[in-house]
């Protein structure tokens, strides 16, 4: 609907309405005033029509503007003549003259023409003023229309001139200077008149709303932002640079979403994809449409849809303009369509469209990601292998595996031309994931019967060179490629078989015996002094501590004992230093891994240097610790000279069989002993550990009958079986009566406090879970009987299995200990299980804690150092809980 048409009757009839009411001197009433506001209000239709959806401010509209001007002038005669309502403040009763006056003013001040008299002072004599809510709604509507044809006047002069850089570059030269010129001046100006905070934030806000024509309306109702005074040409400058740097986005915003000024989006977007158009025109079409900047979103379809066509300088606007309209529109769906239609540009017979398809695609980023296979296979066109490359390289790293690829083609161009893009993509290709599959491929492919698969892979190889062979290292340990990877190795090249040594030196301990030999033997043949490298020793305490930990789950160090051996007599020292470490399962391996290296050993030179630390172990407060370090010094003989004075200390140790083994060192290291005789020693030592180690296997993984067996044999051995122990105590519960009685009497052969080993300790709370028949485990299946073997060393794990989150769990350890040990409130077990009972007094399970409390107050005066916690959970927000730690506390702390 164009309301333009409009303009010219609304003219006459607001004239012909004008001249009457002036002639009537504003008479007939209320109903009159009605016909002036409904007449006031179409006429601001029809402008704030013209305003926003006009094509151009034609000359009707600006006269509709001046025709409204009297409308507004009977408007006001109107309402002051309403009998009882006072709507204008005026000492003697207005002429005519009088309210032209007023209009005039209040339309200078609605321009911002008169604020710059109300800056210096001259606000002219006005005789009238609104004073009331509906003289202000006019005199509010007066203002926007001219407001409104002030702004249609600059945004139409602006048209005019906008395309001259000149002016555009002013204004964006000029405003953010100007505000920084006028902050400048603002600072002295306030200091001079000592503003206070509230002044320094309120003059620019109340300065900035003038510029904008809000102030106008709060001066219209009376109401006042701010009273600090500044000076008059600050207050100028000041407004003009707002109003500078309001402008230009106003009316750029102005002209692209309300009035229709410049071209629509959609008319500019069919220009960009016509071919109708002059290349020029179309140019200008986008370079219009990145002006918008992300105001031009709806048009990214057809921009791609250029990026498809044949005319190079559109395509190169297209993709400029898409960058600064949206910097994300490679990932949009428009684009994704684009892509497969680029491609069958490659298929063109012309160079420059092929060229430009393959440039084009490097602008979608990541969103040509589908193209790269294509990209690649261009590299065998000559014309294409440049523009190629640099697409490729603006994709990134989703194209590492095709260019990878290409890396095996015959043609040493396309190898080399390959090889810079994925160093420029990425100086590490060799180490994405993508690059490891290819290159597993090519290791493969070595293994074919066609020479020209073969070849390529060879070719491929060399170019990974030498970074390589840490992957090819890895194939060892993949059956069908390993001896391929070695064979790439070869064909890489001497510097990848050495880039191979610290990786391969890793895999001497592999838990797959093939892996280990291959390991060897490749380092054997590149580098037959390996073992003397600094990769070795730096290796050794890897293996080392994966020996400690047991070597279990670990696929590269499976047999970390065997690497050591590999790796030879540089494995001595902490070797030896492991065995005085007071671990006694691991003795047995230690001992074989050292006689493996050199029968030797002891006299080496490695054990020379051990010999310090064995000194410090002598002081050990395990008495095992000091027991062994004595023996292998003792072993080391006059090379360990410098421990006699630590060894004559331990002759008053406080363990029989330390004292012991300190007097045979010190006889051994002074020559006290004959040669023959420390060797049989030694012998008889070493044999003895070895059958140790083989009994204790066969008691942990034997049948029925080599337990018992075995059982039977480490009783007889005696104290130096000692490491049987916790395999012992796990045949206490075994269902073979014969296993349990065999291991109940070989445990008071070994010693008659086994009850009180840590790995004792470990394996009760086992046995009292167990009596619920929770565990399924043979060696569980009668814990009841191991438990009473145990004796009172389980009452504490017993008692602390009360509070147990399963209820049958807390019912069997009951019944167990009402029939075992009815008195065990008072037991010293009871007292040992009150710490970790009075954790399960934090439980977020409201009866683990009920149960724990409850446990607690049987315990009674023995449980004083949970007080405390009892204390805490009188405040626990379950009553139940509550009430039963308020009776533990009254049992605890009752006076015996």
């Amino acid at each position: 609907m164009n309301l333009n048409r409009y303009a010219n009757p609304a003219i006459g009839i607001s004239l012909i309405y004008a001249a009457a009411i002036f002639f009537t001197g504003g008479g007939l009433g209320l109903p009159l005033l009605w016909v002036t506001v409904l007449l006031t209000a179409l006429n601001m239709l029809i402008f704030i029509y013209s305003f926003f959806k006009g094509k151009s401010l034609v000359p009707a509209v600006i006269l509709l503007n001046a025709a409204q001007l009297a409308i507004f002038c009977c408007l006001y005669l109107q309402l002051d003549n309403i009998p009882g309502a006072a709507h204008y403040e005026h000492s003697v009763s207005p002429t005519l003259s009088d309210w032209l006056k007023f209009i005039a003013v209040h339309n200078l001040n609605a321009a911002d023409l008169a604020d710059i008299g109300d800056v210096y002072g001259f606000h002219g004599s006005l005789t009238l003023a609104a004073r009331s809510i509906p003289a202000g709604l006019a005199l509010s509507a007066m203002y926007v229309m001219t407001a409104l044809l002030v702004f249609s006047l600059i945004f139409k002069g602006i048209q005019s001139f906008f395309k001259s850089e000149y002016i555009s570059a002013v204004i964006k030269w000029s405003w953010i200077r100007g505000l920084i010129v006028a902050a400048l001046l603002l600072i002295p100006a306030g200091q001079n008149r000592h503003w206070t905070f509230g002044d320094w934030c309120l003059w620019p806000f109340d300065n900035i709303l003038r510029t904008l024509d809000f102030a106008d309306f709060f001066q219209i109702f009376g109401i006042q932002i701010q009273t600090a005074e500044a000076n008059p040409q600050i207050a100028i400058l000041f407004r003009v640079m707002i109003a500078f740097s309001a402008i230009l986005p106003a009316y750029r915003f102005y002209s692209s979403h309300i009035s229709g000024e410049r071209k629509s989006l959609e008319s500019l977007a069919a220009i960009c994809v016509s071919s109708e158009y002059a290349t020029k025109d179309r140019v200008d079409a986008i370079n219009e449409l990145e002006k918008f900047g992300p105001f031009a979103g709806s048009a990214i379809p057809d921009l791609i849809k250029v990026l498809i066509g044949s005319n190079k300088t559109v395509r190169s606007a297209a993709a400029s303009a898409l960058g600064k309209i949206d910097d994300q529109w490679a990932q949009s769906e428009s684009a994704q369509i684009a892509v497969p239609h680029l491609l069958n540009l490659l298929k063109s017979q012309d160079i420059g469209t092929r060229v430009g398809a393959v440039e084009v695609l490097g602008e979608f980023g990541t969103g040509a990601v589908p193209a790269v296979p294509e990209l690649v296979k261009t590299y065998t066109d000559s014309n294409l292998i440049r523009a190629a490359a640099q697409t490729l390289i603006k994709i990134g790293t989703p194209a590492i595996p095709d260019l990878v690829s290409a890396l095996a083609s015959e043609d040493e161009n396309i190898r080399r031309t390959a090889l810079q893009t994925l160093e420029t993509i990425d100086p590490l290709w060799q180490q994405n994931e993508e690059a490891y599959q290819k290159l597993t491929v090519f290791v493969k492919d070595l293994g074919k019967v066609d020479v020209s698969a073969r070849n390529s892979a060879g070719r491929a190889l060399r170019v990974f060179g030498p970074n390589a062979a840490p992957h090819l290292v890895l194939m060892l340990t993949v059956a069908d490629v390993r001896g391929l990877a070695l064979k790439a190795l070869e064909e890489i090249g001497p510097e990848a078989e050495q880039n191979a040594v610290p990786y391969l030196i890793n895999f001497i301990g592999h838990k797959d015996k093939v892996v280990r030999t291959l390991a060897v033997r490749y380092l054997e043949k590149i580098s037959p002094e390996w073992q003397k490298s600094e990769h070795a020793a730096n290796a050794i305490p890897y293996f080392i501590k994966s020996l400690k930990n047991g070597a279990d789950g670990s696929d590269d160090c499976g047999s970390p004992a065997d690497a050591l051996v590999e790796i030879g007599t540089a494995s001595v020292q902490p070797l030896v230093e492991m065995m005085a470490g007071g671990r006694q399962d691991m003795l047995p391996t230690v001992l074989q891994s050292l006689k493996r290296i050199d029968r030797q050993w002891a006299q080496s030179q490695g054990a020379h240097k051990a010999v310090p630390g064995l000194i410090e172990s002598l002081k050990n407060e395990q008495w095992f610790v000091r027991y062994i370090s004595s023996e292998i010094l003792g072993k080391i003989g006059p090379g360990a000279k410098k421990a006699v004075p630590g060894l004559v200390k331990l002759l008053a140790d406080s363990d029989p069989k330390v004292r012991v083994a300190a007097k045979k060192a010190m006889d051994k290291i002074l020559l006290k002993n004959s040669p023959y005789e420390i060797e049989a020693e030694d012998s008889a030592g070493t044999e003895t550990l070895e059958e140790i180690t083989r009994l204790v296997g066969q008691l942990a993984e034997g049948s029925g009958i080599a337990r018992v067996e075995a059982a039977q044999a480490v009783g007889e051995i005696g104290p130096a079986a000692e490491q049987a122990v916790p395999y012992l105590v796990k045949a206490l519960g075994n269902r073979d009566s014969k296993l349990r009685t065999e291991a109940a009497h070989a445990l008071k052969q070994i010693d008659s406090q086994w009850q009180q080993y840590p790995s004792v300790q470990k394996i009760i709370p086992l046995f009292v879970k167990s009596l619920s028949g929770a565990n399924a485990d043979a060696d569980c299946s009668m814990p009841a009987e191991a438990l009473r073997e145990i004796g009172p060393a389980s009452v504490r794990y017993l008692v602390e299995a009360l509070a147990d989150s399963n209820k049958d769990i807390v019912n069997s350890a009951a019944k167990f200990l009402d029939e075992k040990y009815p008195d065990w409130q008072r037991s010293e077990g009871a007292r040992e299980a009150v710490p970790k009972l009075a954790e399960s007094l934090a439980d977020s399970q409201w009866f683990v804690r009920h149960a724990a409390a409850e446990v607690l107050g049987k315990i009674g005066p023995g449980a004083i150092k949970a007080v405390p916690y009892l204390v805490k959970m009188l405040a626990d927000k379950n009553k139940a809980v509550r009430d039963i730690s308020k009776e533990a506390l009254n049992k605890v702390t009752v006076k015996v």
